[in-house]
Formats: C-alpha cells, structure tokens, sequence
C-alpha cells in the first residue's frame, strides 16, 4: 500500500512537493506512543541526574533496585510507572517484556549520550514544530479541498502504523501465556510453537501422530520461510523449496548480483560496510559509520539508525518507517530495494547513492 501511495502521488497532486515536504504535510502532530515511551526514560534519566545519582547506576541492577527504594522511593516509583506503562514496548516476535532490570539498563545507556537532554527537549518540542511547519508549507502550497483531504488521508495512515505497532507488541506480550500452556503441555519452547499458524498448533496439540510432520516443518522454518499473500490467497513454505522459490519470484539467478535499485527517501553519497538486520535483537551489533540494511525499519530500530551512516530496505515507501526516520535524522536512505538482504551480507563495503537510489558493491 505504502509503495502505491507513492507511486500515485505525483499522479494526484497538481504540483510537484519534495520528500522533505511531504513527510511533514502527512506527519503526526501529537506525540506517538513510541516516543512517549522515550520521553518517559529521558525523564528518568533526568531525575538521577538531578539527584546526582548516576554513580549508583554504575553499581549492580540489585543495588540499585535496593537503594532506589530505601533511599529514593519517588524515582523507584517513577521507574516502576515506566516499566508497568510500557513493558510491552520491548516485544516483537519473541516475547521480553520490559521490567526492572531491563528499565535501569536503559537509564544506564541513556547516560552514554551526554545530549539526552537535547534529545528530551526535541522530542517535547516537535509535535509544535511539526504543526507549525506543516501550516507554513499548506499556505505555500494552496492545496485543494480535495487534495487536502488526501493529505489528510494519508496522515492518518501515518499516525495509525504507531498504533498498529504497538498494538501488536501488547497482542504479543498478551498472548504469551496461553502459548506457553501449549508448549508446556506438549513438551516444547515458545519460540519453536510459534514457527506454527494456529490451525498447525491444534493439530499439533490435539494429535499426537502429526507432531513427526510438524516438527519437520519447524525446522524447515528456523532455516528459510517465506508467506505471500496472493490473489487474496496466503501461501506459505519452508526449507530449500521455498528459497528456490523466493529467488525465482525475486528475479534471482545463478550470476552475482552487485548492485540494487530503489527509491530515494533522503539524498546523499555514503560508503560504508554492511550490517544486515533480519531480527530486531541483531540491531546492537551495527557499529558507528555502517550501513544498515533490512527488510524493512521499526522504533526498537531507531538507536541503530542513529549510529548508521546509512538505511537501505527491502520494503517502504513514502510513509514508512525508514523513510520518516531518515529524514528526520537526516541520512541517506534508500528503500523498496526489494532485495538488499539477499544481495548483501556482514561486512560488504558498498556505496549508497541516495541521489540516483542505487546501492552497489564496491
């Protein structure tokens, strides 16, 4: 939907508006539930350092938890505040909840970026400057009603995938205890039930001779998967079939392949190695100055997009994540590249030419 958007845009709109414009005109002007979650952290991290207590966090997590809450019981309140408000943040796939510990490694990692208050202070600030803008660029443009209605349209798009994001994080977390019923009760780990569609996990459940069978198609899983929605049809598969598949339907052949092509989401010229991101956990490993390249972006991804030089995806368009961001932090990003995750892997020196949307081996 997002790549149609932007396909059909120039097609809509009488005048041409710059990426930069749009992603303000179709931007949020109320805080998004992610940042509110950032907000809630940089406060903590405000707070100790206020009370001069950023020494205590160098000690253990149960030495802070203890002395917080003898010595600090309004900031031990806030802390729990921020973990009960938004354990569910931290969740994707697999399931790890936001709690004590995890809140105090955050604060701690907070404290190695000396301009967090630069960051609090912007993000308090950018719904105003957001609306703000956003009335500059609507006089300047003199849209028509139908036109503004369309804008409008797509903003809500905008606003809506924070929700759905975070909706699905909460479904998760939610949802984790019955899974875990079942993997109990059939002598399996969560995270190997969950490789299942749910009509797999009743048969796997209530039938004892299909688990042979559905324990193969487990580990086909952990290898490769692919599912498509085609033709108002889910289709699904595993194991090498399914990667001979994905390589035919993606245009794939037996020769190298060293460069892709996608759009452009911010301009600019980068070189750079390569750190591919196929779960949200591998994001802590991308260095400083590497270019980052997934399927597609998420808010757990926005430390890592902070530190690349620059963002490539598979995905996106317009509206999504990666491009909203790359603007905004202002790094060259290329996106709906199709393939990149394929084509590249760890450690390839590339050039991502975010004038012309070409990324290539070099």
């Amino acid at each position: 939907m997002d790549g149609a958007i932007s396909a059909l845009l120039p097609t809509i709109l009488k005048c041409a508006v710059p990426a930069d414009d749009m992603s303000i005109l179709i931007s949020s002007t109320e805080l998004g539930e992610y940042n509110r979650e950032r907000i809630a952290l940089l406060n903590i991290a405000k707070k100790v350092r206020q009370h001069e207590l950023e020494s205590l966090f160098k000690k253990t997590d149960e030495e802070v938890i203890e002395q917080l809450g003898r010595f600090h019981p309004a900031l031990y309140c806030q802390i729990e505040n921020y973990v009960r408000n938004f354990d569910w943040v931290p969740v994707s796939h697999h399931v790890q909840p936001l709690n004590l510990n995890l809140a105090i490694a955050g604060v701690r990692k907070t404290f190695s970026d000396n301009n967090f208050s630069v960051e609090l202070k912007n993000l308090l600030n950018g719904p105003g400057e957001i609306s703000r803008a956003r009335q500059k660029l609507l006089k300047k443009y003199k849209f028509s009603r139908a036109e503004l209605n369309i804008l409008e349209y797509l903003r809500g798009i905008n606003i809506s995938n924070d929700g759905r994001k975070a909706a699905m994080s909460r479904a998760i977390l939610w949802s984790y205890p019955l899974f875990q019923a079942i993997a109990d009760r059939v002598g399996m780990d969560v995270i190997s039930l969950r490789q299942l569609n749910y009509r797999q996990m009743g048969d796997y459940l209530m039938n004892e001779k299909s688990r042979p069978r559905l324990k193969k198609v487990i580990n086909e899983r952990f290898g490769y998967y692919y599912c498509l929605l085609s033709r108002g049809k889910i289709v699904d598969g595993s194991g090498d079939k399914a990667r001979k598949f994905v390589d035919k339907f993606l245009g794939l052949g037996h020769e190298e392949v060293k460069e892709v092509k996608g759009a452009v989401a911010y301009r600019g010229k980068v070189k750079g190695r390569v750190r591919v991101i196929k779960m949200e956990y591998q994001a802590q490993n991308l260095l400083e100055g590497e270019i980052l390249v997934s399927s597609m972006t998420d808010p757990d991804m926005v430390p890592a997009m902070k530190r690349a030089a620059a963002i490539v995806t598979d995905e996106g368009g317009l509206i999504c994540h990666a491009a909203i961001v790359a603007r905004e932090m202002k790094k060259p990003c290329v996106i709906a590249t199709k393939i990149a995750t394929k084509i590249f892997k760890d450690g390839d020196m590339v050039e991502v030419d975010a004038e012309k949307g070409i990324v290539r081996k070099i």
